[in-house]
């Protein structure tokens, strides 16, 4: 079931990064240099955990000290380069997605270059506010009638009724 899942799922993700550059609106570049920035901060990393020779003369009492922690937080630390190498940012995959536009601009957007014509003269409306009164006046009298007559019941004989 889980490998039919994970199936699915790949399957999914090939169509999701296929389409755009079928379609034209993407091209795909592998990037190896993010690989050796890795390397570098890597090794830079390795140089900076080595604490006596940076400081020089360590006494014998902090060594015993960092020596007790380290191995009383042995699972911290594994724990945390753990964490660190299973962190992935978007620099650490090498696929990268490039937009691709026939003009070079950065937006797919093709707006026009017209303006709209808005027209703001109050007085150049296409309709009269005495109708606009009117027609609410009117609708306002068919709703209190409706309110009015609502429990009314109409086609009965006035024997019936009364």
């Amino acid at each position: 079931m889980f490998v039919v899942l994970l199936l699915i799922a790949l399957v999914l993700v090939g169509v999701v990064l296929y389409l755009p550059y079928a379609s034209g609106l993407a091209t795909y570049e592998i990037d190896r240099s993010s690989k050796e920035k890795r390397k570098k901060e890597e090794l830079a990393a390795a140089k900076k955990t080595d604490v006596y020779d940076q400081f020089g003369y360590v006494p014998p009492d902090e060594v015993t000290s960092n020596e007790a922690t380290t191995s009383g937080s042995s699972l911290k630390a594994r724990a945390s380069a753990l964490k660190e190498k299973i962190h992935v940012t978007p620099d650490d995959i090498p696929l990268k997605m490039k937009l691709s536009t026939p003009d070079g601009s950065s937006s797919l957007r093709r707006r026009g270059k017209e303006k709209l014509d808005l027209d703001t003269d109050p007085n150049n409306y296409d309709y009269d506010i005495d109708e606009l009164i009117e027609e609410e006046n009117e609708i306002a009298l068919n709703e209190q009638q409706k309110e009015f007559y609502k429990n009314e019941v109409i086609g009965k004989e006035k024997e019936e009724m009364v």
